[in-house]
């Protein structure tokens, strides 16, 4: 009969089943604190937010937040790069799964407008961080830096069409972005809704074909 070995462990260092494990678990419980943390974020802004709230909503004791991050301050910033991180995929994926002639400035628009609508905590909190100036703490990461970069150069290139004028991206990206997200955010309290504007609402996409409209007059109109 062949013999079964068991690893255990060696003057209290775990085996490497169990390190493995350990190490999942932790994944596991980091990733529950930054949901958790976005959506409390979103909600209170950064000044009212409570590492205490935060991991009462996960199910831990306060000590267990700081051993994934050292403060407000670092999870904040965490939860800000990851939500970057996810825009910066789907831009990416919008990009590469385009199929018409249309410039790329329309097709990061779209992208930015599905994801905002598909993830509403993400809206609220860059409103939020706007409002609480936490933009001038938080550390800029390299996936908002890439995407800064994919819509300078997506513009750079629609103005060497002679039919746009010259444009300076961040403003663009100002006027569009910022529009997008009081759609999203703003419009469905105002027009008495319950839920943020979604593509299962109907609001959607009326309002895509005027975002289109208006970042095409913007590019067309010669700037005196």
């Amino acid at each position: 009969m062949a013999k079964t070995y068991h690893t255990a462990s060696i003057d209290g260092v775990p085996s490497r089943p169990d390190q493995q494990r350990n190490t999942e678990r932790g994944a596991q419980t980091r990733d529950r604190i930054l949901d958790a943390a976005e959506q409390i974020f979103s909600q209170r802004g950064y000044a009212a937010a409570r590492i205490e709230d935060i991991s009462t909503t996960v199910g831990i004791r306060k000590p267990s937040v700081i051993h994934h991050f050292t403060g407000k301050l670092e999870l904040h910033n965490e939860v800000m790069n990851r939500i970057y991180a996810a825009l910066l995929d789907a831009t990416l994926e919008a990009l590469a799964d385009a199929t018409d002639n249309r410039p790329a400035v329309f097709t990061i628009a779209d992208a930015w407008l599905d994801f905002i609508a598909s993830r509403p905590p993400a809206g609220r909190l860059f409103l939020r961080s706007a409002v609480d100036n936490s933009f001038a703490t938080a550390r800029v990461g390299p996936e908002a830096r890439e995407l800064l970069e994919r819509w300078t150069r997506a513009v750079q290139e629609v103005v060497q069409q002679e039919e746009f004028s010259v444009t300076e991206p961040l403003e663009l990206l100002s006027v569009f972005a910022g529009a997008a997200l009081m759609f999203v955010s703003i419009h469905p309290w105002l027009a008495g809704a319950v839920e943020p504007a979604s593509n299962e609402s109907g609001l959607l996409e009326p309002y895509r074909k005027m975002l289109h409209r208006s970042l095409h007059a913007i590019l067309s109109t010669e700037v005196r």
